[in-house]
């Protein structure tokens, strides 16, 4: 994704109640070590990866993720955290 399409899902996200963070992959396997739960997530860690927090409505968020998706092919949902489980990337649509 180009940088301005990259900040205007920023901001979107952000309207939601949400927060987008382009990690790299090596410094995204530090912080989660030691996270119970959230070490399911490693094995989704590959390629350029942008982790989408969502603090007060999850569903909006993720509204605003597959509708960006949409428009964008580049991006792919591939897996989410949800009250303490990893769900895959058809869950994360669903929401």
């Amino acid at each position: 994704l180009t940088v301005g399409r990259v900040q205007k899902f920023r901001r979107l996200v952000l309207k939601q109640g949400g927060r987008v963070n382009v990690v790299k992959n090596t410094l995204l396997n530090v912080a989660v070590d030691g996270l119970a739960g959230v070490q399911e997530l490693k094995p989704y860690f590959e390629n350029q990866i942008a982790v989408v927090f969502a603090f007060n409505e999850p569903t909006a968020v993720a509204k605003a993720i597959h509708e960006t998706a949409k428009e964008q092919e580049q991006l792919k949902i591939i897996a989410g955290y949800l009250e303490g489980a990893v769900i895959n990337a058809d869950k994360v649509q669903y929401l």
